[in-house]
């Protein structure tokens, strides 16, 4: 089966990161038409689906890692969000998923890498205590 040929091409510039862009895009453009109809008193439409996708991503993020979890929800939430848009971009004909590629995938583990150790995470005694991980960093 012969694959279709990409939708957007950028010239010096690799796939993946032309779509990354274009999933970067797409979640800034849902955060501001999320911002453009925020109502308090009766939300609808996106604003319904973007609150329980939120709310569920926060009661996981609880179960998991206790209350301390909420320290590191933006992070896990971007991630998610990111990657599951990245995803999907993969399903559409004419559309590369970014994820795809190992590069974007080590630059998003060098990143969550990098914003545990500026938080002093502690990696050799996150098993210790069993909450975080059922086993030792250090071996």
């Amino acid at each position: 089966m012969k694959e279709s040929p990409l939708l957007i091409h950028i010239p010096n510039v690799p796939e993946q990161v032309t779509y990354a862009w274009v999933a970067m895009a797409l979640l800034i453009g849902v955060a501001v038409a999320v911002r453009m109809t925020l109502k308090k008193t009766a939300p609808g439409g996106i604003q319904n689906v973007m609150e329980v996708v939120i709310s569920g991503l926060v009661n996981f993020i609880e179960e998991i890692m206790g209350p301390e979890g909420k320290h590191y929800f933006p992070l896990i939430a971007t991630l998610f969000l990111f990657i599951l848009v990245c995803n999907f971009l993969g399903l559409i004909p004419g559309f590369d998923s970014p994820t795809a590629n190992l590069n974007t995938t080590l630059a998003l583990a060098r990143a969550t890498k990098g914003r545990f150790k500026d938080d002093d995470f502690d990696f050799d005694n996150a098993g210790k205590n069993g909450h975080f991980a059922p086993f030792s960093w250090s071996g």
